[in-house]
């Protein structure tokens, strides 16, 4: 099934004459997982705009660009595409990210939406009152995944209230 997949995406990337390409490297604390992703944006001759995520695989290397760079090498090498047909690679403002693009050589921007999440947290940060409630929003949210004891007595005012079961979200920076 992988196969007739990868050819399929294989038949639309041939389509581009050029691609930008997206990608991050995302961790999860809790549970020391790392993935890197890579999502390849093109337009095709008929102006259709396809986006295509190439690749979500775990990460487990230090998170440092030479690294990161070879793996970006052997990502495009994977789906047969050449430097020469990347026109941009968007990628946040970690400088292992920077570094990466400079040594493969690529066009890169820094994503607007991180720079936009970036000032509006620091803007969030500067407010008291929205400093104090998170504060306490992260007690909860940690008194709640801590403690056993705490999720089923949640559980059981849901049932009273004959509401469904959630869950109390964990602190996530992003």
């Amino acid at each position: 099934m992988y196969g007739k997949v990868a050819n399929k995406v294989k038949e639309l990337i041939e389509k581009f004459d050029y691609m930008a390409f997206t990608s991050d490297i995302w961790s999860d604390p809790s549970s020391n997982a790392s993935l890197l992703s890579l999502t390849c944006h093109g337009i095709a001759e008929n102006f259709d705009r396809s986006l295509i995520i190439l690749k979500c695989e775990t990460f487990d290397d230090r998170h440092i660009g030479d690294i990161i760079a070879e793996k970006f090498d052997t990502m495009l090498t994977e789906w047969n595409i050449s430097k020469e047909q990347v026109h941009c690679i968007i990628r946040d403002e970690g400088s292992n990210m920077k570094r990466a693009m400079r040594l493969a050589v690529f066009n890169d921007l820094d994503c607007a939406v991180h720079k936009m999440q970036l000032a509006i947290r620091g803007g969030l940060q500067s407010q008291k009152n929205i400093t104090v409630v998170k504060q306490k929003c992260k007690k909860i949210s940690t008194h709640f995944n801590h403690s056993s004891i705490a999720q089923k007595q949640l559980q059981k005012i849901q049932d009273r209230l004959n509401q469904p079961h959630l869950r109390v979200f964990r602190h996530c920076v992003t």
